[in-house]
């Protein structure tokens, strides 16, 4: 099932709701800029970090690891309370300031061994993600091109940004969340329990089309919302 839905913070439904993803799910220029300045520097102060990758070992043991970032705009997320708090240092997860630039904070594994939510669907595994990983490169470049063909300047490095690593949400979810708080709009995937081709193929075609609303899981972004309740509501 794909859909371009709404999620209500406060009011969370706990079935996905089906809707036909046709002209729905694509976007103005302007929310195509935003999309992609989720992988650009410009007027962005918030650099997330979550991993998007699900290793098991010989022993069973479950490891998350290759970390992908996603710009923001504090000022948009911080009209969510749950933001506002983590913005400002009220949770655990939230760091300094460092370069824009950064890469993933040297003094932190790239990794995870206690990810309590094994079955995320928005993780992919070892023999799918090089294949999944060139796509979204395939589109950040495609995005690249367009801004030079259109004379858009590069943005310049060397800002000043938020640097905060996401532990408990894969990438694909957190990159669907951020997005969802600019446009209230959502991508979901099929459900992989229930078909999990459709799923690879809806990922892939969204991945590769720069102008697709970015995908994930509807349980995974769920399940975020609700514990994003939980964190403020208790």
């Amino acid at each position: 099932m794909s859909a371009s839905a709404a999620l209500t913070l406060k009011t969370i439904p706990r079935k996905h709701p089906v809707v036909d993803m046709t002209a729905s799910s694509r976007k103005s220029a302007v929310e195509l800029a935003m999309k992609e300045s989720m992988h650009s520097v410009s007027f962005l102060d918030v650099k997330f970090f979550a991993f998007s990758r699900r290793q098991f070992s010989e022993d069973g043991t479950v490891r998350v690891d290759k970390p992908q970032h996603v710009l923001a705009i504090s000022s948009v997320l911080r009209e969510v309370e749950y933001f506002d708090k983590l913005l400002s240092g009220g949770f655990a997860e939230s760091n300094g300031r460092t370069s824009v630039d950064a890469a993933f904070p040297e003094d932190q594994a790239p990794y995870t061994d206690e990810y309590d939510y094994e079955s995320d669907s928005d993780l992919e595994d070892d023999e799918l993600e090089p294949e999944l990983e060139e796509m979204a490169s395939q589109s950040r470049r495609a995005g690249k091109q367009r801004d030079t063909s259109s004379g858009v300047q590069s943005a310049s490095y060397g800002g000043q940004c938020q640097r905060i690593v996401i532990k408990d949400a894969a990438y694909h979810t957190w990159r669907a969340f951020v997005f969802y708080l600019y446009f209230k709009k959502v991508n979901f995937l099929p459900l992989k329990s229930e078909d999990p081709q459709a799923r690879v193929a809806a990922l892939t075609q969204a991945l590769d089309d720069p102008e697709a609303i970015p995908p994930c899981s509807p349980k995974s972004m769920y399940r975020l919302a609700e514990k994003v309740i939980y964190l403020l509501y208790g």
